[in-house]
């Protein structure tokens, strides 16, 4: 299992890795969606 767990982890960073190598700032405006969102949904708990 931990195999398999890191090479799903080696596969999320190589994917990061080309964000921030291609379009850097669309991965800062993605992570600010994504918190945002999370908050949204935090105020339901």
């Amino acid at each position: 299992m931990t195999a398999f767990n890191e090479g799903n982890r080696n596969r999320g960073l190589a994917l990061l890795n080309d964000i921030m190598t291609i379009c850097p700032e669309r991965y800062l405006e993605m992570a600010e969606e994504a918190r945002k969102e999370q908050e949204k949904n935090n105020e339901f708990v």
